[in-house]
């Protein structure tokens, strides 16, 4: 079950194992696009491969997310991703920075912003950051007064595209209806895509999924995750 097409926007879920094997050709036809989980922390989605060639096969536009983890290197961690998204064009690539437990507010800052480099130098193009408001503002509550390495490494984070997190309950299947666009603290540039947090929407396989809204004047690359030019895949 999924909300109606909405004029000017698109329609996006996005996926990982929870939502198990996905029937690409069972989407309605207003779903523009699926982002898919490519990896949390060093370990690799075990669906992400089956979503990437379904989504190739049926002709379907691909994003991929990244799950950066808590206290391991995040250097480390972001080559995890670029070894899978090497060599393909994704409508897509994001950082997921959403926990930072056991961490000191500081050193989850800067982590992230050492992960959202090293995605963008292995991969060769922008990554966006999927966060929330009251992620972002709690880290930068308790790290101040922030010292000049973390306000280098949050005005870093702030240039780069946000994916927001947390659409608000209230008409969540009505983009039209919200302010849009829409920023916070530290980004600069409004939000390319809100998510509706919290499986709101479910598949034809009965497995809740969460879906975000894209206004279409911010659709990044609409095609197809091309081969790698080795033309194998991982």
């Amino acid at each position: 079950m999924f909300p109606a097409a909405r004029p000017g926007f698109e329609l996006w879920i996005d996926t990982s194992v929870a939502q198990g094997e996905l029937d690409v050709s069972s989407l309605p036809p207003h779903v523009a696009g699926v982002i898919a989980r490519v990896c949390e922390g060093h370990s690799l989605d075990a669906q992400w491969r089956a979503t990437l060639a379904a989504c190739q096969a049926a002709g379907k536009p691909l994003g991929a997310y990244a799950v950066i983890d808590p206290g391991a290197d995040p250097a480390s961690q972001a080559q995890v991703a670029v070894v899978e998204l090497a060599g393909f064009d994704f409508a897509c690539v994001a950082m997921d920075w959403e926990w930072a437990k056991g961490e000191r507010a500081a050193d989850a800052i800067l982590r992230a912003d050492v992960y959202a480099d090293a995605l963008e130098q292995g991969l060769g193009r922008a990554v966006e950051v999927y966060t929330a408001t009251g992620f972002v503002g709690g880290l930068v509550h308790m790290a101040s007064p922030l010292s000049a390495d973390v306000q280098a490494a949050l005005a870093r984070l702030g240039a780069r595209g946000l994916w927001q997190a947390f659409w608000p309950t209230l008409n969540w299947d009505r983009p039209d209806l919200h302010p849009w666009p829409s920023t916070f603290a530290p980004f600069t540039a409004p939000a390319k895509r809100w998510q509706s947090t919290g499986g709101k929407a479910t598949l034809p396989n009965g497995r809740a999924v969460d879906v975000s809204w894209q206004r279409c004047d911010h659709v990044d690359i609409d095609e197809t995750p091309t081969p790698r030019t080795s033309g194998e895949a991982p």
